[in-house]
């Protein structure tokens, strides 16, 4: 099976086009709650449900690392857990004004942003000397963030090598759901916008340089398998979401074993920060 069968493998152009679009072209309005409709905004709400219910089932976890965090949406949230937490993003600015934000840390717990890509989080773990907890840790991928991925199927395989568990909140696939995030769209100003179905589900696209996809539950569940993981969990986010929990698919192996092999290993995941 080739990685085209797995997810959407971008030109180089498309690549660097992902950062710029959150950089400079309006990306960030969908980090502006202003802009949310009504299902936007529902999905949103349960998807933070789903999370925590998780967490509650999984006492052994206590640290959650968010890719594409923003300004950090889910900091102040992990602190009122009492869970440790990290948050990445390309995009150094939000990460700036994330960092400028106080939040309520009475326990002083682990709460740090990171300009960094998915791809880099071995790196990071190294750096920061976490990879030895990652089993710990439930890495969560919120807003349709997996979609927005320029090399969905890299940065699965990064988070993979860590052995944390996985969170992949998204929209369903479905033709209603599709037009519900175009109207979304719309209210963020993207222009040109257009939509293509695809044997994994679709993509929107607009002039400013949005392309976010929506994968399907059966090409996500085939792309986590050759990850070696497996579905866990899924629910219903409303009218448009859908959250699916993943871990670790070798049960002859605990989630995370032999972390020190892991660490002396040449993992080959670059990080991105500035």
């Amino acid at each position: 099976m080739s990685l085209e069968d797995l997810g959407h493998v971008c030109t180089p152009q498309e690549d660097g086009s992902v950062r710029q679009f959150y950089d400079e072209r309006g990306g960030a309005r969908m980090f502006d709650s202003a802009f949310l409709s009504r299902e936007v905004g529902q999905y949103l709400n349960l998807e933070a449900g789903f999370l925590e219910q998780l967490f509650r089932q999984n006492p052994g976890k206590h640290h959650l690392v968010e890719v594409g965090c923003g300004y950090g949406k889910y900091r102040q949230w992990a602190a009122d857990r009492l869970l440790a937490y990290d948050g990445l993003d390309l995009v150094a600015w939000l990460i700036q004004q994330g960092r400028q934000r106080p939040i309520d840390n009475s326990r002083e717990l682990r709460s740090s942003l990171h300009v960094c890509s998915c791809e880099g989080i071995v790196d990071l773990l190294v750096q920061e000397d976490l990879l030895d907890s990652a089993p710990g840790m439930i890495t969560l991928f919120p807003f349709n963030c997996f979609g927005n991925l320029a090399r969905p199927k890299v940065a699965l395989d990064a988070v993979a090598f860590t052995g944390a568990s996985i969170v992949v909140s998204t929209y369903g696939t479905d033709p209603r759901t599709t037009e519900l995030r175009l109207a979304y769209y719309r209210r963020c100003h993207y222009s040109g916008l257009t939509h293509e179905t695809l044997p994994y589900g679709n993509v929107i696209r607009s002039a400013e340089g949005l392309c976010t996809h929506a994968y399907s539950q059966e090409h996500l569940e085939r792309m986590f398998e050759s990850a070696n993981y497996r579905l866990l969990a899924s629910r219903q986010l409303g009218d448009i979401g859908v959250g699916y929990y993943f871990g670790p698919a070798d049960a002859a192996q605990p989630e995370g074993a032999h972390p020190a092999d892991r660490q002396s290993r040449d993992h080959g995941f670059k990080r991105l920060d500035t």
